[in-house]
């Protein structure tokens, strides 16, 4: 009897443990499950002491069976309710039972398309026996990428403009005016009595036209109708696919315009929006005449997001188009020029009453452009060399307003923007700043202010070919023989440029020297590596690639994100490239690029479920071969990357990961590897103009280092 009383009080001791314990899966975003969604769960342990545990987290495939079984750590369970997550509970051991679902898995971080049932299963640690147990069914679809059709990446668009438009040409015959007058002036050295009647003009009185952009329509112009003036622009891509039968999926168009020296990542991550459809479900949308007119010289950048529901399930690329014209309104810089101030002014009006309420849409564009303190060679006092310091420089300043908000945007009514770049050239060797301020600026965005010191290569490239071309047509005029050191086939070959120079006696030391630093930023820059490593995304901190010989290398270290709550935290980029060759030429280069978030950079509401501190290695390899003369061109990259979406997930081992991975980063839950390749050849036929290509690219779902935050 006594042996029955002690098996009787076993058993409801352990149902009532049993019954203690229970566990509650969260429901995935749709269409998704990554394996660090096994361990979104509550636990809870109803009884009167603690337990120790530990979780089996299992993805059972409708057809295939269990594809994946993952297990966490031991774990002590307090009394009460518990909302945990990976990091409490790793590291983690993950197994893959079929080698296909091995690769996606790691490639991905989720689990290929299918219908799952997925199982969380508590087990006690003391017996190794199951105490609870929660399943939920899932159907996922791994979408391919969506791909932007049009506008093309950099295109130029206008050719479409209705021949009716009528365009603000007077500021451009009164800046001609003005100009040639000056110069004459300028002729005589007669600097001050050159500036002093360009301030006398009553069109360029810069206060009275600044001041008051209705006197310029009103000097026998009449307004611009803007439905006449902007060109036809329709926008379309390809849908991600394959759509899941019953589901709905609506599209979210974002243009921004790029300001200053911007790349396309970094417009769309600092400036407001420019334009925004929501809920399309097309996949063609043309730039609607209600919204504010896309601008003749301007540059937008342009991506497309994918919802299901609610949920955003995508995000295309960013590409970049350009509205054809807008001369006048551009920077001017001529640097013959020297000795003068020059205003240009250019502006762009609207009443053309249409619903949108833009019925008094203005643009005024004014600044000084080829500002030099010096006459050309002028003797210099510090250096006592002619020609030895030469400042110039210029400046753009911009008011746009409306009479009220712009539809469909994000742009206040009114607003300023102001673009300034002097130049300071020591013995030709031209440096610069790039300062672009704008009323735009807002605390919730990256920092649309920047400040960046260069050096200008191309200026310096041009003024040798100058000295070139001179030297060629001087010994062709008096029969020179100096010409003959040189294969006049080469003349235009950059690649050519300074062993031409060279051989003329055309280069100082200092100039070659310079002229192998490929790039030289500090501030706000840009670097470019390559399609699959760094591509254009803002650094804030040091560019710098130096060409040694036959041997090149390169370097960027700074931040990439400026830590924003609720919004970014601080990402910090640190990227190298080393190999041989010239990137124009014949080259084979290795890369490595390094994205990191601080974790503890800036405060998370709880709600904000969606923004994790992620880190990115990419590791990439590209060459070119150029064969006989450049008649044949091969080149080729390849990259592999490995993404980690949340640093705050527990580690994990699986024997997928080699080892030299564990040196780059550490492998968490949620990160995942992936590759690309791409390849082609060339033929170009200069002589004959004839060019065809062929080439191939194998694009996985490998994040460069292109991407930014996401708005």
């Amino acid at each position: 009897m006594k042996i029955y009383k002690i098996l009787l009080l076993f058993f409801i001791a352990a149902i009532s443990t049993f019954a203690q314990v229970s566990v509650k899966l969260q429901q995935p975003p749709p269409y998704q499950f990554k394996v660090e969604e096994f361990w979104k769960i509550v636990l809870i342990n109803g009884g009167d002491r603690p337990i120790n545990v530990y979780l089996i987290g299992t993805a059972t495939e409708s057809l295939q069976g269990k594809v994946i079984e993952a297990t966490s750590s031991i774990i002590t369970l307090q009394k009460g309710v518990k909302a945990v997550s990976g990091r409490d509970l790793g590291p983690f051991s993950v197994s893959e039972s079929n080698s296909r679902y091995k690769d996606i898995i790691l490639n991905t971080g989720g689990l290929p398309s299918g219908s799952y049932n997925i199982c969380i299963a508590v087990i006690d640690a003391a017996d190794g026996k199951q105490i609870a147990t929660d399943c939920i069914s899932v159907n996922i679809e791994n979408f391919n990428r969506m791909e932007l059709v049009s506008p093309m990446d950099g295109e130029i668009l206008g050719d479409n403009f209705n021949e009716d438009a009528e365009i603000d040409q007077t500021t451009d015959t009164q800046w001609e005016d003005s100009t040639s007058e000056i110069s004459k002036k300028k002729k005589d050295r007669d600097w001050d009595e050159a500036v002093g009647d360009l301030k006398k003009k009553k069109d360029y009185d810069w206060d009275e036209v600044v001041g008051d952009p209705k006197k310029l329509t009103d000097n026998n112009k009449k307004p611009v109708n803007r439905s006449k003036n902007s060109p036809i622009v329709i926008f379309s891509w390809l849908p991600p696919i394959p759509v899941p039968p019953g589901a709905r999926i609506s599209y979210r168009l974002k243009i921004v315009e790029i300001y200053g020296n911007q790349s396309v990542h970094s417009a769309m991550a600092s400036n407001p929006l420019y334009y925004q459809s929501f809920n399309l479900s097309t996949t063609t949308i043309r730039y609607p005449i209600a919204a504010q007119p896309l601008m003749p010289g301007r540059k937008y950048a342009w991506s497309v997001e994918a919802f299901a529901g609610d949920f955003k399930i995508q995000e295309s690329e960013v590409r970049s188009f350009e509205i054809q014209g807008g001369e006048e309104s551009k920077i001017r810089y001529d640097v013959s020029n020297a000795g003068t101030v020059q205003y240009s002014s250019s502006g762009f009006f609207d009443k053309s009453g249409l619903p949108s309420g833009l019925s008094s849409f203005s643009i005024r564009s004014s600044g000084a452009s080829a500002l030099s303190m010096f006459r050309n060679t002028p003797p210099i006092d510090i250096l006592s060399t002619p020609g030895a310091l030469v400042f110039s420089g210029d400046a753009k300043l911009a008011i746009v307003s409306n009479s009220k908000p712009p539809q469909f945007s994000q742009l206040p009514s009114t607003y300023k923007t102001l673009e300034i770049n002097p130049r300071l050239s020591v013995y030709d060797i031209p440096f610069g700043l790039n300062i672009y301020l704008s009323s735009l600026n807002n605390s919730s965005r990256q920092s649309l202010n920047s400040v960046s010191f260069i050096l200008d290569i191309e200026r310096l490239k041009s003024k040798i070919k100058e000295r070139i071309s001179e030297k060629a047509s001087s010994a062709i005029s008096s029969a020179d023989s100096t010409l003959g050191k040189i294969d006049p086939a080469t003349l235009n070959d950059p690649s050519k440029l300074v062993d031409n120079a060279e051989k003329l006696g055309l280069i100082s030391p200092a100039e070659k020297f310079f002229l192998n630093i490929k790039t030289l930023g500090i501030g706000r820059t840009y670097p470019t590596y390559s399609d699959f490593t760094v591509n254009g995304v803002p650094v804030n901190g040091l560019d710098l690639g130096y060409q040694l010989g036959i041997l090149y290398f390169a370097v960027a270290v700074g931040n990439n994100l400026d830590g924003i709550n609720d919004v970014s935290f601080k990402r910090s980029f640190l990227s190298g490239q080393f190999g041989f060759g010239e990137k124009e030429n014949t080259h084979f280069f290795l890369s490595a690029v390094k994205m990191k978030d601080d974790p503890n950079s800036i405060q998370v509401s709880p709600s904000n479920l969606s923004l994790t501190p992620q880190e990115n290695v990419v590791l990439g390899s590209e060459g070119k071969l150029n064969l006989f003369n450049k008649l044949i061109e091969i080149d080729g990259e390849g990259a592999v990357s490995g993404l980690t979406r949340n640093l705050n997930d527990a580690d994990f081992t699986s024997g997928s990961i080699p080892g030299f991975i564990n040196d780059l980063l550490t492998p968490k839950l949620s990160t995942s590897f992936d590759y690309a390749w791409k390849g082609k050849i060339a033929f170009n036929n200069q002589a004959t103009a004839t060019y065809f290509s062929l080439g191939v690219t194998s694009r996985k779902s490998i994040p460069a280092a292109t991407e930014t935050c996401k708005r």
